[in-house]
C-alpha cells in the first residue's frame, strides 16, 4: 500500500491540540504514549509546541514534566528539572504498518464471515467489536442503532431481444438493474421509444423523455405503452417520475438509456427511491444500448424484448459506532468519520475498510495526546453507507439543536488506499460556510 491519505484528519486533530504547560501521568500509566517514554533532551528547555531536531526526527515539545520525584529518573536532579518532554507529532505515529494491521483483521473477519463487512450482517458486527476491544479503555464508546429498509435482487436479472438476430445483453456492462425495481418477467413484449432526443442536447438534462404522463399517449389520448417495455431516455426529471408514469400508462417493464452527452455515455446506475410506487421492471442502459435499440426498433417494428428482475425490500438493523475523548470542551467538538460497511459484494477493504482502519489508528494514538486536548474529539464509524448514507444521515437527523451546535467540524475519510492517490478537498462554488472554513484551514 502507497502512503495512507489520512493527513486531513490529522489536521483536523491539530485543531483539538492545546499547547500548554500540563501535568502528565507516570511512566506506568496505560495513557502514557510509548513513544513518547524516552525521548530526553539534557540541559535544554523547550516551551510546548516548539520544534526540535532530536536523533534526525522532527519531535514537537508536549507536556512539561512536573512534580515527579527525581529517583524516577536517571540523571542529577538538578539536570532533570531542564529537561522537556517531548515526542512524536501524532501524523508520525499514525503509521500504514499500522493501518495495515487493521486491514488485515477486517479481510480476516469478511473470510469468516461469507465474504462481506456489510451493514446489519455477522461481518459488520464483528468489525464493530473489534473497534470496540481496541478503544474500551481510554474513550468513551456508544453504538447507535436503527433500522431501515434496503432492496437486493434475488436473482440475476436477464435482458434480450430477439432481432434483427437473437442478442442478449451483458449484466454491468450493458444494462444494470435499478435500485428499488419492481420484480417480473414479462413474456417477450414489443418495445416502445418514448419521445427520444437524437442526437443528444449539447447539455446535460436536455433531453424531457418521460418527464410527462402525456409523451406516453397519442393525440388520441390511447396508450403506446400497454403490455410493452417503455425504451425512455434519461434527462431532466427523476428516473422514478419516468418509470411510474410508464407503470401508470400500462407499460410492463422499462429500459433508461443515458442521455448521451460526453460525460453521459455510460450504464445507468440509479436508483427509483424506496418510495418507488411503479412495481414494474426498471433497468438502466447505456447510450450506445440505448441508441441503438432506438433504430433497431425503426427498422424491426416486430422486435420482441426479454426482460427479468426479481429483487425484495426487506428491514434491517445495524449500528453506528462512537468513541468519544473525556477530555476536551464538549461545546467545541471535532467529528472524524468514515463508515465501516462493505458492500455486499466484497470485504470492502479499500471501500472502506481504509478509511476505518485510518480512523482506528488516529484514535490509538490519540491515546497519548489526550491530557492536552481542548477540545473533545468524537471518531465515527458509519454503517449502511452502502445502502444510500442511511446510518450519517440518521445521525445528523436526530441531533438536538445543542448537540447540533456543539460539533466545530467534520472530515470523512473514504477509500484512502489508493496506490496511485492525490490529495484532494471536495469544493464547490454553492458550499456551506463552514465548509468553506475548513477548506482554507486545510
Amino acid at each position: 500500500m502507497s502512503k495512507i491519505d489520512s493527513y486531513l484528519a490529522l489536521l483536523s486533530l491539530c485543531f483539538a491540540m492545546a499547547f500548554t504547560p500540563t501535568q502528565v501521568r507516570s511512566e506506568s500509566s496505560s495513557n502514557y504514549h510509548n513513544a513518547c517514554r524516552s525521548h530526553w533532551i539534557p540541559d535544554k528547555l523547550y516551551w510546548p509546541g516548539q520544534t526540535i531536531n532530536f536523533n534526525q526526527k522532527i519531535y514537537r515539545a508536549r507536556w512539561w514534566s512536573e512534580n515527579k520525584s527525581p529517583d524516577q529518573y536517571s540523571g542529577p536532579w538538578n539536570i532533570w528539572k531542564k529537561l522537556p518532554f517531548v515526542c512524536p507529532d501524532l501524523d508520525e505515529l499514525v503509521e500504514s504498518r499500522r493501518i495495515m494491521t487493521h486491514l488485515r483483521a477486517f479481510q480476516a473477519i469478511a473470510d469468516e464471515s461469507d465474504g462481506n463487512r456489510a451493514a446489519a450482517t455477522r461481518g459488520h458486527e464483528r468489525s464493530l467489536d473489534y473497534i470496540s476491544e481496541k478503544l474500551q479503555d481510554n474513550f468513551v464508546l456508544t453504538k447507535q442503532e436503527f433500522s431501515y429498509q434496503s432492496w437486493t435482487e434475488t436473482e440475476p436479472p436477464h435482458l434480450a431481444r430477439s432481432l434483427p438476430e437473437p442478442f442478449e445483453y451483458v449484466h454491468d456492462v450493458d444494462f444494470a438493474t435499478m435500485r428499488w425495481s419492481g420484480s417480473g418477467s414479462p413474456e417477450p413484449s414489443s418495445i416502445q421509444a418514448i419521445a427520444i432526443q437524437l442526437p443528444p442536447g449539447e447539455e446535460p438534462n436536455s433531453s424531457a423523455s418521460g418527464c410527462e404522463a402525456g409523451d406516453f399517449y397519442n393525440e388520441n389520448g390511447d396508450s403506446l405503452v400497454t403490455g410493452k417495455i417503455a425504451l425512455i431516455q434519461r434527462g431532466s426529471c427523476s428516473f422514478r417520475l419516468k418509470a411510474e408514469n410508464a407503470a401508470i400508462a400500462g407499460a410492463v417493464g422499462a429500459l433508461i438509456f443515458n442521455e448521451g452527452q460526453e460525460n453521459r455515455q455510460g450504464v445507468v446506475r440509479g436508483t427509483l427511491s424506496e418510495d418507488y410506487q411503479g412495481h414494474i421492471p426498471v433497468s438502466g442502459l447505456s447510450f450506445a444500448k440505448g441508441a441503438e435499440l432506438v433504430s433497431l426498433i425503426e427498422e424491426h417494428p416486430e422486435l420482441k424484448v426479454t426482460f427479468q428482475v426479481q429483487g425484495q425490500a426487506s428491514t434491517y438493523t445495524t449500528s453506528n459506532l462512537f468513541a468519544e475523548t473525556r477530555e476536551g470542551d464538549p461545546e467545541k467538538t471535532i467529528m472524524i468519520g468514515s463508515h465501516l460497511d462493505s458492500v455486499p459484494e466484497g470485504p470492502g477493504i479499500n471501500d472502506n475498510g481504509s478509511g476505518s482502519a485510518s480512523l482506528l489508528e488516529m484514535a490509538i494514538q490519540l491515546e497519548g495526546f489526550l491530557p492536552t486536548l481542548k477540545n473533545r474529539v468524537r471518531f465515527s464509524w458509519w454503517s449502511a453507507e452502502e445502502s444510500g448514507l442511511i446510518g450519517s444521515t440518521h445521525y445528523v437527523e436526530n441531533l438536538s439543536e445543542e448537540q447540533w451546535q456543539a460539533i466545530n467540524m467534520y472530515i470523512n475519510l473514504d477509500m484512502v488506499a489508493s496506490p496511485n492517490f492525490g490529495r484532494f478537498i471536495y469544493d464547490s462554488e454553492n458550499i456551506p460556510e463552514g465548509s468553506r472554513q475548513i477548506r482554507d484551514k486545510l
